[in-house]
């Protein structure tokens, strides 16, 4: 399978959102979730979030997208299973970044938001570990599944 940029993008966008969903939806539970999009919406302002979090948490997923169909062109495998593990180690790096947030976070060096330490172990223990790992294999499969409906047909 060839590079597709056009099918990558739609599915990092269609995987954003799948994420995004369970993440909103983890909160109208009272589950553990992942808030990425609150956490980037307070990055630039102390005192409120912002809709920027949402959009750098679709324009991550477009970019975090467009790195996984390097592996799927280059890794003969089923695009869902290897969609999978590509998110899999994509949340064990984002998540180990998280505690390095406070350096350069406004919300958090202003105490208005907790640092989530690393994988939001601090904010969310092991169940947030979780969430962010499924939340992250999910969008991978949800990556994959796109990409690979999509891929030699659509702007390719």
């Amino acid at each position: 399978m060839g590079l597709n940029v056009l099918a990558a993008a739609l599915g990092g966008l269609i995987g954003t959102a799948v994420m995004t969903s369970m993440m909103l939806l983890g909160k109208q539970l009272n589950l553990p979730a992942v808030d990425a999009h609150g956490i980037l919406g307070y990055l630039r302002s102390a005192d409120r979030a912002s809709s920027l979090g949402y959009i750098i948490h679709f324009g991550l997923g477009v970019v975090f997208a467009l790195g996984y169909i390097v592996f799927f062109a280059r890794i003969p495998a089923n695009v869902l299973l290897l969609g999978a593990l590509l998110g899999a180690a994509h949340w064990l790096a984002v998540g180990w970044m998280f505690a390095f947030a406070p350096l350069g976070h406004a919300g958090m060096r202003a105490g208005t938001i907790q640092a989530p330490g690393p994988y939001m172990l601090r904010s969310l223990g092991v169940p947030g570990f979780v969430a962010g790992l499924l939340g992250h294999v999910v969008f991978g499969l949800t990556v994959g599944f796109v990409y690979s409906m999509l891929g030699a047909g659509f702007g390719g």
